[in-house]
């Protein structure tokens, strides 16, 4: 039996630190698409089997807005699908290859067509910035594991996304890049980019007076003030 070798504390923390907040250049990275597609197909069934869908007009409103957001982005090979899901968690979440989820919750609160555009464009960044497969990129480099997401790896990368999805969630970098690009989104799709800046400070609002309800959120994104301020010139610069 060979040695174990033990990272030194110091440099395990370290590195914990650059997996955590380090953002990945997209350019370093290449994932397959169908892979992505495989994977994330995978996580969304399992997500659903201890959810329970919804449909109704609520549903066909956030499909209409969905699909006309994802036409903006220019990703034609990816399977875009819009979902419902009842629970009231004021939240959302997107698997690779676009699997999007809508919470009941986050429906409740009303937002308008530019506001759920916004919540939308922001969710559809991930899909289209393979997010989840830079977390786990980042996770799976910090164990010294060498996977290929074929086969039966499959199972496993789709088992820790939706542990990283439903967990800790993407990291602080991207979720801003996803506000970013999302409002562009959008904007092309023909929505009021301010949408999302309306969210997010409703968002800060509840985060003061009823944080309990934003727990899931507020647990894997950063503070709706920071998020506010980083995406403020973004939005007066498609202004303009």
């Amino acid at each position: 039996m060979s040695p174990r070798r033990f990272v030194p504390a110091g440099l395990a923390v370290l590195l914990l630190l650059i997996a955590l907040v380090m953002p990945v250049d997209a350019g370093l990275l290449n994932f397959p698409v169908q892979e992505e597609i495989n994977v994330g197909r995978k996580a969304a069934e399992r997500f659903e089997s201890s959810q329970h869908m919804m449909g109704g007009p609520q549903l066909a409103r956030i499909q209409r807005i969905g699909r006309k957001v994802a036409g903006a982005t220019g990703r034609t090979d990816l399977p875009f699908t819009f979902k419902l899901v009842d629970n009231d968690a004021i939240n959302a979440i997107t698997f690779p290859g676009g699997y999007v989820y809508v919470f009941r919750g986050l429906m409740e609160c009303e937002p308008d067509d530019d506001e759920l555009a916004g919540v939308l464009g922001h969710e559809l960044v991930h899909a289209t910035q393979s997010h989840a497969f830079k977390r786990l990129f980042m996770l799976r480099m910090l164990r010294r594991a060498q996977v290929k997401l074929t086969g039966q790896e499959q199972d496993n990368a789709a088992t820790q996304v939706l542990e990283v999805l439903s967990g800790s969630g993407l990291g602080r970098q991207l979720e801003y890049e996803a506000d970013r690009i999302g409002v562009g989104f959008s904007n092309r799709a023909g929505y009021d980019p301010k949408g999302l800046l309306r969210v997010l400070e409703f968002f800060d609002k509840m985060e003061h007076s009823k944080p309990q309800l934003l727990e899931r959120l507020v647990a894997s994104h950063p503070p709706a003030r920071a998020r506010i301020q980083k995406l403020q010139p973004v939005v007066e610069r498609l202004e303009r």
